[in-house]
């Protein structure tokens, strides 16, 4: 039955103050003044234009607008938990009303509209009523589902292509968002035809000539760009259809746009991103929950798309990537000379290359990752100013990513895993190795290094890096650890080294006091721990039963932890307040771990130097881990990487005095 309101004679006022009135009361949770069946009316006569202009003030689009938005918090407000039972119930007899009379027909119809904010409030309400259809009936509306792979079959004749690959991008990422995985499947698998035939036309294999295609896609920004973006969505969808593979598939096309003289600066950088999510497998975080699913062939696209990145990746590729400099709050700027690059270019191509090295070099040995680190060394070197100076190859490491926390640690990950690869294959002498990684720009202890330095040697920064869960911190630390271990004397030669070449140290703006788990800075884009492997309740986040010498234990996530992190940086800077003025209880005073060594300042060279802080930072992190897991603090079990850092720290030590 249809709930009791205040009758108002709908003909007697002006059709937009009529529907102006009405939005904000759904805003506001409340029934609007007219019945139904007399605002369903004005909704439908107002979007397609039936009103003369002095009953909308003039302003035509204006009034679709407002009435295309109004059908979009009706159909959101007859599903949001929470609301009013009476508006509920009003809300849901208006787009029952509104369905009868084939709304979405006329919202698809505003696809083609002239002016662009209307195209774009259509394919946005047309995403809500086809995903509540969806929720409430399993069923696909059959009308915007025909509209768009008739637009997806003939996109060099479609004028309204943009508002349908939004609206499509926008349905798959709220089933993400909301893991409905069936629902999902259900979508793509109805456009997975249309789909890949559009992009196949977007990623069309041939010259670099794009008049050449079915569409020039270089003149127009807007739908490159929403076609990555449906890529995107695809891939991080789960299934197994064709299109939710094009991005291997099409990968040598995609490497090709970012030498394309015709195309946008934007789009090539959305490229890049796209590959670096790809490999980096973290499609899909800013929206999916739970991580993204994976299928039968997710380890062979990996593989293929690392393997054309590195059959792509030349001299002469390198040579035609366009870097544009920075940009900045108010643009990009292209008159003064001495710009800086773009950074976040320089840093995607980085480790776009250096995951698809990695990911090759775990199939099978043979891989000559010197040439390819000589030729991104090249490429960087074009564009930054500090790097033709640096007279340490290593550095550029830090140059590079020394203020992106999330991206340093996949490029130290990365780099220590092609290190470490070559080195068990080839078995030389380890000076030589060494030496041989350094002029490459890959020796894992100048990296570890440099690092330290990018945090000044902060253990409370390290801390924190191994707690969070958007950086593959604690995945790289462990394998160096292990690897730092069997090498204190190459550890040595790399703080000789560091200090004879002064490399450049930085100090972004970090929480030092050293008295909790701070916040540190965290980058635009978050990444996910090489392999997958992330911080998520329930699986472990390092095989420390690798090591001989560790302990057959799992990290067990401690799960209220994980869910009240806030809760946690309280808890630990009072412990840690409590424990410096001396207020632990009487019976717990020798349960404390002891502390670490005290090492004073060495006299000698500054490579000594160099090396004391390294170990003093190991020590005060090993002596704060320990306070915080005997106070169930940690977020999980410590107790094998607490004692790999204890004979690290020994064996540093005792080899430095």
């Amino acid at each position: 039955m249809e709930p009791y309101v205040e009758p108002r004679a709908v003909e007697e006022e002006v059709p937009f103050d009529c529907v102006s009135r009405a939005y904000r009361c759904v805003l506001s949770g409340l029934c609007p003044g007219p019945r139904a069946e007399d605002l369903v009316h004005v909704i439908l006569s107002g979007m397609c234009g039936a009103f003369p202009a002095d009953c909308c003030h003039g302003d035509a689009v204006a009034l679709s607008c407002v009435c295309v938005s109004l059908v979009d918090q009706l159909v959101s407000g007859s599903t949001r938990p929470g609301t009013d039972p009476y508006f509920r119930q009003y809300a849901e007899l208006c787009v029952t009303k509104l369905r009868e009379r084939d709304v979405m027909t006329q919202l698809v119809q505003l696809f083609q509209a002239e002016d662009q904010i209307v195209r774009h409030v259509s394919a946005k309400t047309a995403s809500t009523c086809v995903l509540d259809e969806l929720r409430t009936t399993g069923t696909l509306c059959p009308v915007w589902v025909d509209r768009c792979v008739q637009v997806f079959l003939c996109p060099a004749s479609s004028a309204d292509l943009d508002a349908c690959l939004w609206s499509l991008t926008d349905v798959l990422r709220r089933l993400q968002r909301g893991h409905r995985p069936e629902l999902t499947e259900k979508l793509v698998e109805a456009f997975d035809s249309s789909v890949s035939s559009l992009c196949s036309s977007f990623l069309a294999d041939g010259p670099e000539d794009s008049s050449q295609r079915p569409m020039d896609w270089s003149s127009h920004g807007t739908m490159s760009c929403l076609v990555l973006d449906l890529l995107e969505v695809l891939s991080a969808s789960g299934t197994s259809l064709r299109s939710q593979r094009i991005i291997s598939t099409h990968s040598p096309a995609l490497l090709r746009m970012l030498c394309c003289s015709r195309m946008n600066y934007f789009t090539k950088k959305q490229v890049v991103l796209l590959l670096k999510r790809a490999l980096l497998e973290n499609l899909g975080e800013d929206w999916s929950v739970g991580g993204r699913a994976r299928f039968e062939r997710h380890h062979a696209d990996l593989n293929e798309l690392s393997h054309h990145v590195l059959q792509t990746a030349t001299p002469d590729w390198f040579g035609r990537v366009e870097v544009q400099p920075a940009s900045f709050f108010g643009g990009t700027s292209r008159v003064r000379g001495g710009e800086e690059p773009d950074g976040v270019m320089l840093r995607s191509i980085s480790l776009v290359l250096l995951k698809s090295m990695v990911l090759q070099i775990q199939d099978g040995p043979g891989l000559d990752w010197s040439s390819y680190l000589d030729s991104l060394w090249s490429f960087l070197r074009r564009f930054s100013v500090q790097l033709m100076e640096a007279t340490h190859r290593c550095s550029w490491f830090a140059l590079l990513f020394g203020d992106q926390d999330d991206d340093m640690m996949e490029a130290a990950n990365g780099l220590l895993c092609i290190f470490l690869r070559q080195r068990s294959a080839s078995q030389p002498d380890g000076s030589s190795v060494l030496d041989e990684a350094c002029s490459s720009g890959c020796n894992p202890h100048c990296i570890f290094l440099l690092l330290l330095q990018s945090v000044a040697f902060d253990h409370s920064v390290l801390l924190d890096f191994l707690i969070s869960t958007e950086t593959c911190f604690l995945e790289y630390f462990v394998h160096y650890l292990k690897f730092l271990r069997t090498d204190g004397q190459g550890f040595t030669s790399a703080c000789i080294r560091m200090s004879a070449h002064h490399c450049p140290q930085f100090h972004p703006p970090r929480s030092s006091s050293g008295s909790g788990l701070h916040e540190s800075n965290q980058p635009t884009a978050l990444v996910c721990p090489v392999g997958g492997a992330g911080l998520t309740i329930g699986l472990c986040l390092v095989d420390y039963d690798g090591s001989d010498e560790s302990d057959p234990e799992n990290m067990d996530v401690s799960e209220s932890l994980l869910t009240t992190r806030t809760s946690m940086d309280q808890h630990v800077e009072q412990s840690e307040s409590s424990d410096s003025m001396g207020l632990t209880e009487p019976g717990k005073a020798a349960a404390e771990p002891p502390a670490g060594p005290n090492l004073e300042p060495l006299p000698g060279p500054p490579w000594t130097q160099t090396t004391h802080k390294a170990i003093q930072c190991l020590s005060e992190l090993r002596a704060l881990m320990v306070r915080l897991h005997m106070k169930n603090l940690f977020p999980y079990n410590p107790s094998s990487l607490l004692k790999l850092l204890e004979q690290v720290e020994t064996d540093l030590t005792s080899s430095s005095r």
